[in-house]
């Protein structure tokens, strides 16, 4: 998403290195895998995403990150004032899980360029781009619900809720935001979406930026 800002502390490197050891052991030579990262706003899942595509791709592990905030059906101001027209419309049918699905698909089908949407977070307005995805064997895809989408060979969720996150959503330029009211109540109704998604997880990043592998 153009316009979105990441602010990467020492600690998600460290944790995508421990990430890395738990993928590779699952995944001794990876080809066409897709990793999803789930958690709520704030939580790191942006800058786990960036931190762990750079360490595998360090590791010749081709890799490439896609950011569910640009499959949302309405531009973020837009869907704001969707969400204020009403509450209702908060939730998972914001987002084309269904084409973001697709484009996992593609990229499983060893498809080698992909059209798909990109959003501008400053201007409000969705265009589209061109992804290359020649020899690239792991594709990220992060997102709050990014559990959802199809195909996904590891989960992982951030474990840090949305009070825990207001430091890191200030930092981000989105300070007007944690202080809206309107922001906090629809968080809450996020959360309440968001957290049976830890039942999913294969891997837990904790609040401590550790990382846990869970057992179902």
């Amino acid at each position: 998403m153009i316009g979105d800002q990441l602010n990467i502390a020492s600690e998600y490197y460290a944790t995508s290195l421990a990430l890395y050891q738990q993928f590779i052991k699952k995944f001794p030579a990876p080809t066409k895998l897709v990793v999803a990262i789930a958690g709520e706003s704030g939580s790191g899942k942006s800058v786990t995403a960036k931190c762990f595509e750079r360490v595998l791709s360090n590791h010749d592990i081709l890799t490439k990150t896609v950011h569910m905030d640009d499959y949302f059906h309405l531009p973020p101001h837009t869907n704001h004032m969707n969400r204020i027209a009403s509450f209702d419309n908060v939730g998972f049918k914001e987002v084309a899980i269904e084409k973001l699905s697709d484009l996992v698909c593609q990229f499983k089908s060893n498809i080698q360029s992909i059209e798909k949407p990109l959003v501008n977070y400053i201007e409000n307005y969705i265009t589209t781009e061109i992804m290359h995805f020649k020899d690239v064997e792991v594709l990220i895809v992060e997102g709050t619900y990014s559990f959802l989408t199809e195909n996904v060979d590891l989960k992982i969720f951030m474990e840090r809720d949305f009070n825990q996150t207001r430091s890191s959503r200030i930092a981000r330029n989105r300070g007007d935001e944690a202080n809206d009211p309107f922001v906090e109540k629809v968080l809450e109704k996020e959360h309440q979406l968001i957290a049976p998604f830890i039942h999913q997880a294969d891997l837990l990043i904790c609040s401590d930026f550790s990382v846990k592998q869970l057992v179902l």
